[in-house]
């Protein structure tokens, strides 16, 4: 069943005992996260997460049944969580499997970047019962402000329109990004919810999130569209500005979910000229012929392989002892000479 994403923190505060299946699909992965956690928190404290990797279930569609319906060691609760790579058709057998099982026990989650309303994914589980499916795109600056101004309230923090505004352009309005900024910003001031402390833009520009959006978007087009000569310029730079390897990773992405979005059109005869005009303002004018550019470079195959290999890249970032910036400017490497070699 296809549900409204502003529905979904009253949904998985409380998710419905009978619904074993959700699929969190779109560009907006800091929500889709967020809203998994939530749905592994209602199954209890001590619920265990059992990741499994669609490779898994491409080779064993009987796998994804098999853990949804069997016990922990010692009889916890458990929640399943599945990061789909590309649309999610090579998953698609073990998900009908397990839709089709006659009980199961654990809710399984589905975090799908690539997945469109139109892939197949999408499409079954928002018309079977036993499924919710969600698409969830990036919020806009409105709703991006007020989920600023909210994540700073169970802070301690007081934010007036005009910073979270600042803290929004900032982040991209990624919440996670935010919620990051967000803590910085209550340590510094000592802030909690019984000792609230406004925050002003002079705090913001001390320590919180200080990134023009003019570098990083530049640098997205120049990995993107494989202009090498000003990669390493671009690196310098935003080495120079401290940009974190977990923003660029999600800018990236949304930008490769927005391709792939727009590759569906592209796919039914129309020009990538054409396709980017009709989304009017919903791709800034600025940005329109870089975006043309790109889809003019990237397939659906190749945008799949990339959006994988970016989801793959920040789970490494976030693992203990990892390569850390040789790892990520290695990959802006790839990415750029893979753009190259296909213009």
């Amino acid at each position: 069943m296809k549900v409204d994403a502003k529905l979904l923190p009253r949904l998985t505060e409380n998710p419905d005992p009978d619904v074993r299946f959700w699929l969190f699909a779109g560009p907006d992965d800091a929500s889709a996260r967020n809203f998994a956690k939530r749905i592994g928190l209602a199954a209890g404290s001590d619920a265990e997460r059992v990741d499994i990797g669609t490779d898994k279930l491409k080779s064993d569609p009987a796998l994804l049944t098999d853990e949804a319906a069997a016990l922990s060691l010692f009889g916890a609760p458990r929640w399943i969580q599945i990061i789909v790579s590309a649309g999610g058709d090579d998953c698609l057998p073990a998900l009908e499997t397990l839709l089709d099982a006659p009980k199961t026990e654990h809710p399984v989650i589905a975090i799908a970047n690539g997945a469109t309303p139109r892939s197949k994914l999408f499409r079954l589980a928002e018309t079977h019962p036993l499924a919710r499916a969600a698409m969830l795109y990036m919020p806009k600056a409105a709703d991006a402000m007020a989920t600023a101004v909210d994540l700073g309230r169970t802070l301690g923090l007081q934010i007036p329109s005009d910073v979270a505004r600042g803290l929004v352009d900032a982040t991209n309005g990624d919440r996670a990004l935010m919620a990051q900024e967000l803590e910085k910003i209550a340590l510094y001031l000592d802030a909690d919810p019984n000792r609230p402390h406004k925050v002003t833009t002079a705090t913001l520009a001390a320590i919180g999130a200080d990134t023009p959006e003019e570098e990083t978007g530049a640098a997205v087009n120049i990995v993107l569209e494989g202009q090498t000569k000003a990669l390493a310029p671009a690196i310098a730079q935003l080495q120079a500005m401290a940009v974190s390897e977990i923003r660029m990773l999600r800018l990236l992405a949304n930008r490769v979910a927005l391709l792939a979005r727009l590759r569906v059109e592209l796919e039914e005869g129309r020009s990538p000229a054409n396709v980017v005009e009709a989304q009017g303002k919903a791709i800034f004018w600025a940005e329109k012929q870089s975006v043309t550019r790109q889809l003019g470079i990237w397939d659906p195959v190749r945008l799949a392989r990339l959006m994988e290999r970016l989801l793959e890249t920040e789970r490494a970032l976030k693992a203990p002892g990892n390569a850390g910036e040789i790892l990520f400017w290695s990959l802006l490497t790839d990415i750029s000479r893979q753009a190259v070699s296909v213009r």
